[in-house]
């Protein structure tokens, strides 16, 4: 499976300029007989599932969207936020000015952000929050070459995007797991079944990879079930930022009289998840 709108990210002036500074940077060290992370294709691959948690207090959310998110999912997604910041949930930022879902987050009144930046230079727009991260990790570089296919001949700033992408969900020394992954696919699935639709998935993949092999439970906003799923991840989430695969129980399906309007179920349904 490819994501496939990391090389579309690349026709941005603002990355290429990124990409740039890193690489002259990096030439300047090479002359120093100096390997750099953001160049080294020497990465060794880690296995995700052999990986020691931390057992932690600290409750962490992730989003990631197919870069096409409708407006009133966008507007569920800020209300879904909103309410986790009340209940001290933290939000790991990719600090992606690019990203509608990343920006609407982070602009909500009283938001509980931490930021995690691909290198120190990167540009973003931070708005005061702290950096959890200034830079990717080789650890964090080790982990998405296990998880991607041909991750060492991917371009180098690529490569960076993949590592970022492992911290804000594993966390900086990617150790703490986010207790949830929120993502938007129209089809709303949280797996790679058939009804997953790779052409509809943008970015959504490796960031659902990476879940899926942590246990990290995922909520897609595509889905119709999106809250009463939420609240059941919300329920049976631990203070470790996973949720063992057997806790989650079906529950029996729920005749509807009629669907309700956007609005309601924006609102009204929230109440009944704090």
């Amino acid at each position: 499976m490819e994501d496939l709108d990391f090389d579309e990210m690349l026709t941005s002036t603002e990355i290429k300029e990124e990409a740039k500074k890193e690489e002259r940077t990096s030439n300047s060290n090479n002359k120093d007989k100096e390997v750099r992370l953001y160049t080294d294709t020497n990465i060794m691959p880690k296995d995700i599932t052999k990986l020691k948690f931390k057992n932690t207090t600290t409750k962490t959310f992730t989003v990631y969207d197919n870069g096409k998110i409708p407006d009133d999912k966008l507007e569920l997604l800020k209300k879904v936020a909103n309410g986790l910041f009340s209940k001290g949930y933290i939000y790991r930022s990719p600090d992606d000015s690019r990203s509608k879902t990343d920006e609407a987050i982070r602009a909500i009144e009283g938001a509980r952000v931490k930021l995690f930046k691909l290198f120190p230079k990167a540009n973003g727009n931070d708005q005061g929050y702290q950096v959890e991260s200034k830079e990717t990790t080789r650890l964090a570089y080790e982990i998405a070459c296990g998880v991607k296919k041909n991750f060492v001949e991917l371009k180098d700033i690529i490569r960076c995007f993949y590592a970022r992408t492992v911290q804000t969900l594993l966390g900086k020394d990617c150790d703490d797991p986010s207790n949830i992954l929120i993502i938007y696919t129209p089809e709303g699935t949280t797996t790679f079944s058939k009804a997953f639709k790779v052409e509809n998935a943008g970015n959504v993949i490796f960031p659902m990879q990476i879940a899926i092999k942590s246990n990290i439970p995922i909520c897609n906003l595509g889905s119709d079930k999106f809250l009463e799923d939420l609240k059941t991840i919300l329920t049976a989430t631990g203070s470790t930022g996973t949720m063992e695969p057997e806790v989650k129980k079906e529950e029996p399906k729920q005749e509807v009289q009629e669907e309700p309007k956007k609005e309601e179920y924006l609102t009204s349904d929230m109440e009944d998840i704090w």
